[in-house]
């Protein structure tokens, strides 16, 4: 069936390496083990391929097919033709539509509803939950009008098994990078991309490519590097600190 159908499904699962997103105390970790998660249709081949899936709690199927494949190429050709001629505008508003596609699938909704004057509580901003029937809702002054706004889970046209596995995949694609790299010759894995050492980049090396999306290339390159945590490290003179302006002046060690 998952060769034919995407399929999202809740599993009581056993995996010795840590491949598998699982929350712990509101935190992401990959353990390894017998644990329950939901997972999408490449994690649950990866599961059965490394693992064992013991029990299906309940579980959803769809027919697949190409989406969106003409428009997305068509934007790409059109994103480094932008970046070939040096218009930094026009390469970042073709980059921004074609990245924007995956959020779409999983964007959360409002509802917004022009009321005919303030209640007398609201100020602009105004925060209310109603607990009986767990929503939220704001109220806000725009256009001289004031409006009561109700987040949804979801956007009326949304689908975040699409956004979901396209999440999964990329998960799985830097996870094969790992091992194909080796575990020890990697040190930074981040968002869609890894720091290596040069017995890593041979390794990856004949997956590179300059414009291929979904192909890797090289980013920064560097004789030293620093790792302090996951989003905080250093190669070269590139820095990632979560949290940190670029224009932080720091005045003693680790404080700015």
């Amino acid at each position: 069936a998952l060769e034919k159908y995407a399929v999202v499904a809740t599993v009581l699962l056993t995996i010795p390496v840590p491949a598998i997103p699982h929350k712990v105390f509101g935190f992401s970790c990959y353990p390894t083990g017998t644990f329950t998660e939901t997972l999408t249709t490449r994690e649950l081949q990866f599961v059965l391929d490394r693992g064992e899936i013991h029990q299906v709690s309940r579980f959803a199927r769809y027919r697949q097919d190409w989406i969106f494949k003409e428009a997305i190429e068509e934007i790409r050709s059109k994103e480094l033709e932008a970046k070939n001629a040096g218009n930094k505008i026009l390469h970042r508003l073709y980059k921004k539509m074609r990245q924007g596609l995956y959020g779409k699938w999983a964007q959360r909704g409002r509802r917004m509803k022009r009321l005919e004057e303030r209640p007398p509580w609201a100020r602009d901003g105004t925060e209310v939950y109603d607990q009986a029937r767990d929503e939220s809702k704001s109220y806000e002054e725009f256009g001289g009008e004031w409006w009561e706004i109700s987040k949804d889970l979801v956007s009326y046209n949304s689908f975040p098994a699409i956004g979901a596995h396209i999440t999964a995949d990329a998960r799985l694609a830097l996870y094969e990078w790992i091992e194909l790299a080796g575990w020890e010759n990697t040190y930074v894995v981040d968002t869609d991309g890894l720091m290596v050492n040069q017995a890593g980049y041979d390794r990856l090396k004949h997956l590179l490519h300059p414009s291929d999306l979904g192909k890797l290339r090289v980013e920064k390159v560097a004789d030293n590097a620093s790792v302090l945590a996951p989003k905080q490290w250093s190669c070269g003179d590139a820095e990632r600190w979560k949290g940190k302006p670029k224009d932080a002046i720091e005045i003693m060690p680790g404080r700015f």
